[in-house]
Formats: C-alpha cells, structure tokens, sequence
C-alpha cells in the first residue's frame, strides 16, 4: 500500500519591513518606507501596553503561576495564524506589531496518511523568549478528522493515558521541536539564549500543546526547560487524557495551564463519554463578545456525537439567518472558529 507522506522543515527571519510594508510604503513615499525599516508605526497594537514587550523576560525573576492576559491575547493570534506557513505567520504578526525584525520561526511538518498522522509545530523566537505553536485541525484534509476521531488511549509515560490520535501527532514530530529548543536554551548568546517558554495551540494544535507540556513535565530529559515555561494557553481544546492523566499533569504543572472555551464551542466537551472517559485540568477561561472570564466548573463530556455534532452544525446554520440567529443551542461548531477566540480578545481590550 502506498499512500501520501512527506516531512517538511522551514526557517523564517523577519528582516525589516515585509514586502506589504514596502507596497503599503511606496504609497507614501521613500520617508515612509524608512520608517518601517527603523521599526516606525505600523498597524493599531494588539494591546494597549506594546506587545514587542512580551519577548523579553527577567531572568532573575521566576516565573509565576499566573494568567497573563497579555499573553493570551497575543498567543490566540499566533495559535490563529499557525494555520498558515510560516513566513505568513510572522508577517501577519509583524503587521499587528506582535514581532520585529530578528524574530525568526521555525516550523516542522510531517505527514503520514496511512498513520493519520499530519502534523506542525513552530518554534518562534525574539530576544529570550520562545513559542511552541501547534497548528490546529485542517479543515481541508480529511486525515486531520480522522485524527481527532482516533480516540483510542495510549499509555503515556508514567502520567495516565491519552487519546492515541493527539499523542501520535505530537511525536511524529517532537524530535525535531525539542532540538530547536535546545539550540534555544544552550544559545552561546547569553542575550539570546532562551528564558521564558510558552506553549500553545487551537483546537487538534491545543490538544498537542498539552501533550508537549506532559511531554516536558513528565520526561526528566527535559527537566532543564521546566523552569522556563511560563506558561501553556490554549483555545478549544478538546480533552486530551484520562483521569489518572489529568490528575497527574494537574499535580505536576496545572497552575500553569490556561484553557480558552468560546461561548458554546462543541470541541472542548470532546471526545464524547461514549468513546471513553477523558478529563480536563488547568484553569478554564469563557469567551463571549464581551471578553473573558474565569469559571470555576471545566467543560464536561459530551453523551455521544451523534447529536452534539449535528446540533452543533444546526447552530451554525441558524446563526446565518437573522430571524434565527438568536436561537442558542447548547452546542456550536461555529463558536470553534479561531474568528470567534479573536473577537472575545479584541473586546476584552475596550
């Protein structure tokens, strides 16, 4: 049998203005454009305060187990855009003045259908800081639902056991992820070498975040990074482990994990109670179009997706009529779009 598979390694340095900087630029003239390359204005910031200065940390300052809105916001934008390459990454990044110049990317790809393994992290890097951004559920490849699907439970170091799809995904390409950060952490470059750590991901991308994180907390070969990671925020993200696993990891570094569920996004009451018993852990943030707020209760399991799913399809279809758009359904694939993470972070800002 021979089916489709690849793997596919990217590097990416921001060196000065983007090519749409330089058009936009160009429209102004040849002052504007050195502006851009100085590091002038660009677009309105993510944040109120500047979010370039979410790359630099204290390295005499230990990390506390604290939720950082800032960084929510900024690590909802790279989970977002982690759905594309990664030179668009950082430039669409760099156009919400999240990056500069220097910040480089690199992103590993694996894909194996047979396996149903399809697979990408990046690593992005400025100054002493770094990002472990897992791409999400690709809704133009059937492979990636099959992987969400593959519910299975695979046993999982000694901390409990996951769901056999994440974790399968999480190691097709974990090799290739720890040496970028090692490179990071043993940088000769005591400026550069890296500090501070966070990890995140949306949807299929959060559920691998966590696994990482487990990965990370659970494997003494990478003791050295614990004190780094600053922090794991996720966007619905779909139950990953048992409840042995959500205990274990709970113990070992859920104060420091920061789940993100939408209104009445479906996927973080998934997989459904009929394929298992999976548990959540970590705080718990709910999103509507007035912002953020911390809830004491996580998100449960769905019965079965026999009716979730359809329901959750329904309210998709009645949110584009405007005489049904207000009818609320207790599920909705609708509220799992990265837009709909986006728009709670940019009202929370007013």
């Amino acid at each position: 049998m021979v089916t489709n598979h690849e793997k596919m390694r990217c590097d990416y340095t921001l060196n000065g203005a983007t090519e749409s900087d330089r058009r936009a630029a160009g429209a102004t003239g040849k002052g504007a454009e050195l502006a851009l390359l100085a590091g002038g204005s660009r677009l309105v910031p993510t944040l109120t305060t500047s979010p370039l200065a979410f790359w630099h940390v204290d390295e005499d300052m230990p990390a506390e187990p604290l939720y950082d809105r800032g960084a929510a916001d900024i690590l909802a934008d790279i989970s977002a855009w982690a759905y594309s390459d990664c030179e668009t990454l950082v430039d669409e990044l760099h156009h919400r003045s999240i990056v500069d110049a220097g910040t480089t990317c690199h992103q590993i790809s694996v894909s194996n259908e047979a396996m149903l393994v399809i697979a990408t992290g990046f690593f992005l890097r400025r100054h002493n800081v770094g990002v472990l951004c897992f791409r999400g559920t690709e809704p133009s490849k059937a492979i990636n639902f099959l992987t969400d699907a593959d519910v299975q439970v695979k046993g999982f170091l000694s901390l409990g056991r996951v769901h056999g799809g994440f974790y399968r995904n999480v190691r097709a390409i974990w090799d290739d992820v720890a040496d970028e950060i090692w490179r990071a952490v043993r940088d000769p470059d005591e400026h550069k070498r890296l500090r501070g750590l966070y990890i995140t991901g949306h949807s299929l991308g959060a559920a691998m975040a966590v696994i990482a994180a487990a990965n990370i907390f659970g494997d003494e070969r990478y003791a050295a990074w614990r004190p780094l990671v600053r922090g794991i925020y996720t966007y619905g993200q779909p139950m990953v482990g048992d409840a042995e696993f959500a205990r274990s990891c709970d113990a070992r570094f859920g104060k420091i994990v920061f789940r993100h569920v939408y209104d009445h996004d479906l996927v973080p009451r998934m997989p459904p109670w009929t394929t298992g018993t999976f548990r959540h852990f970590g705080a718990e943030y709910v999103g509507d179009t007035g912002g953020w707020y911390p809830r004491a209760k996580p998100a449960t399991q769905a019965v079965t997706a026999l009716w979730s799913i359809p329901l959750g399809a329904t309210a998709f279809v009645l949110k584009q009529i405007p005489l049904l758009s207000r009818v609320r359904l207790p599920f909705s694939v609708d509220d799992h779009s990265p837009n709909s993470y986006l728009e709670a972070f940019r009202a929370a800002r007013n």
